[in-house]
């Protein structure tokens, strides 16, 4: 190149604008990445041969297109390895989440709210109702509920069913 043709970005440009990017494409294997790559290179060369004359203009090129170009293969390799980094993260707080739902048990995490409501339900209850219930759930027979109450056992019967349907009446989003 004589002196006004390193100064001529178009002369640069045209001459070696196809060979740096076929060269840079076989490297970064990204067309948008190698015709940035390229224009930067072209750039930079054209703006030193304005400051100096460089003998070996495509030597020059060459080295500033290898340089970018391994610039940009780094930053691939520590933008995949982050990445990869981050799926497994993801993965193994995902298997966590799957792990902690696999051993939950919906009876242990509503088993307070269910004695709270059994507890106040039983509470609601008239005390003759209440305490049948409760003598019966204590494993006492109809007959001897009745006897010791000095009641019928259809009584007892109408007192225990009033007492499971109020039970299921307010337990119904657990059962």
């Amino acid at each position: 190149m004589n002196t006004e043709e390193h100064l001529s970005f178009d002369t640069i440009y045209n001459q070696l604008y196809g060979k740096a990017l076929r060269f840079t494409i076989s490297y970064v294997h990204d067309v948008a990445v190698a015709e940035d790559i390229v224009a930067d290179a072209l750039v930079a060369l054209w703006l030193e041969l304005k400051e100096r004359t460089i003998d070996r203009p495509d030597a020059f090129l060459l080295t500033v297109l290898r340089n970018r170009s391994l610039d940009y293969l780094k930053h691939q390799v520590i933008r995949t390895t982050k990445l990869t980094e981050r799926a497994k993260w993801d993965a193994d707080e995902l298997n966590m989440r799957i792990a902690l739902l696999e051993a939950c048990d919906p009876n242990e995490l509503f088993a307070a709210d269910i004695r709270v409501i059994v507890q106040d339900t039983l509470r609601s209850l008239p005390a003759k109702t209440r305490r049948i219930f409760l003598l019966s759930r204590q494993g006492h027979r109809m007959q001897d509920i009745a006897e010791r109450m000095n009641l019928s056992s259809k009584a007892i019967e109408y007192h225990l069913n009033r007492a499971i349907k109020q039970l299921r009446r307010h337990l119904k989003d657990y059962l």
